[in-house]
């Protein structure tokens, strides 16, 4: 159940990303109201192609 409340959040995150809410910078973490949530491996790779 805690990976899927994980992979929820991420999913969250990214689509926040894509609407304009959230900056992707160049390390690949969310920039969010000064706050930095680390996007790696696979969930980085959708956020870029989504």
């Amino acid at each position: 159940m805690k990976l899927i409340n994980i992979l929820s959040i991420l999913g969250i995150a990214v689509a926040a990303s894509n609407a304009g809410f959230v900056k992707v910078n160049e390390d690949g973490n969310f920039e969010e109201n000064g706050e930095r949530h680390i996007v790696w491996g696979a969930n980085y790779w959708q956020a870029m192609n989504l």
